[in-house]
C-alpha cells in the first residue's frame, strides 16, 4: 500500500501549494471596496490556502501578501522606487 493509501490523505507537491507566504506580522489599517468578483476569487484563495497548507489566513494577510508579490514583479515599479520615487512622468530635480 502506498503512504497515500495508509494515511488517507494526498500527496502534495510544490505545485499544489499556495504561491502566497503568509508571515503574522503588524498591520495598518487600510478600508477598500474591491469588485465582487475579485471578493468572490480572495474567499476560494482562503478555501484553497486552508487545504493546501491547513492553515485558515485572514483576508488581511492573503491581500497584504499578494501586494507584495505584486509590487515586487513590477519592474517599471521596481525602477521607481530605485530612482527615489522619481519616473513615471515625474523628471528629477536638480
Amino acid at each position: 500500500m502506498s503512504e497515500q493509501e495508509t494515511t488517507g490523505m494526498k500527496s502534495r507537491g510544490p505545485q499544489d501549494q499556495p504561491v502566497l507566504a503568509l508571515n503574522r506580522i503588524t498591520f495598518e489599517k487600510l478600508r477598500v471596496q474591491i469588485r465582487s468578483e475579485t471578493y468572490e476569487l480572495l474567499r476560494k484563495y482562503i478555501k484553497f490556502y486552508e487545504d493546501a497548507t491547513e492553515k485558515t489566513p485572514d483576508e488581511s494577510e492573503l491581500v497584504d501578501a499578494a501586494l507584495k508579490r505584486a509590487f515586487q514583479k513590477d519592474r517599471a515599479f521596481q525602477n521607481y522606487l530605485k530612482n527615489g520615487g522619481q519616473g513615471a512622468g515625474q523628471t528629477k530635480t536638480k
